[in-house]
């Protein structure tokens, strides 16, 4: 993995990207987004009750999906590029994805650090109660701050992936992910007919 790709895409994105693309990126983008998806669901698991055994299985089978996300992300968003004038392909949209996500990342990380000193104070959203702590504030805006510039991001790799744009890269972001709900909606249609067909 190019950790000083790490570092670049903060204010160079596309010199991150170009760097990645360099040194074997199918690697790095799986394990970036199978480690965010374990965080994710690490955080989730620690604010929220889950059960024991849908916590077993997600940390069994939270690689296999997230790898298959990824890759069905990754095709999404290689067809929307095309519409869009975009020579991109599924590889490079999986870096732009994986990559471009790294500061929401590294909030969800700080989250969870941030869970073990001050617990339940991080929920304050949730609670309706103000943080008399300015450093719980801080700690829980972080995911937002980051996932704003975490779109700021994939839209530049998305254009330097597909050569335009990094506003059509984001078009091309917004577009897939309105394209994967779609699809997302008229699966869970489909299992609720599917179920109500055979009981």
């Amino acid at each position: 993995m190019p950790l000083q790709a790490l570092a670049l895409l903060w204010l160079q994105p596309r010199a991150a990207y170009r760097l990645v693309m360099a040194s074997r990126p199918g690697n790095s983008s799986v394990l970036l987004y199978v480690v965010a998806w374990y965080l994710s669901w690490l955080e989730h698991w620690l604010t929220s009750a889950m059960p024991s055994l849908l916590v077993a299985l997600g940390v069994i089978l939270l690689p296999l999906f997230a790898v298959l996300l990824l890759y069905f992300q990754g095709w999404v968003l290689r067809q929307v590029g095309r519409w869009l004038d975009g020579s991109g392909d599924p590889l490079g949209a999986r870096v732009a994805i994986s990559w471009g996500g790294v500061p929401v990342t590294l909030a969800t990380l700080f989250g969870i650090i941030g869970y073990f000193f001050w617990g339940e104070q991080l929920l304050w959203i949730e609670q309706m109660q103000w943080p008399g702590n300015p450093l719980v504030l801080l700690v829980s805006l972080l995911p937002l701050v980051f996932g704003i510039y975490s779109l700021f991001t994939t839209s530049i790799m998305l254009g330097e992936a597909n050569g335009f744009s990094a506003w059509r890269g984001l078009a091309t972001l917004l577009l897939s992910l309105v394209l994967i709900l779609i699809a997302a909606a008229f699966l869970a249609v489909l299992v609720s007919v599917l179920v109500l067909l055979l009981r």
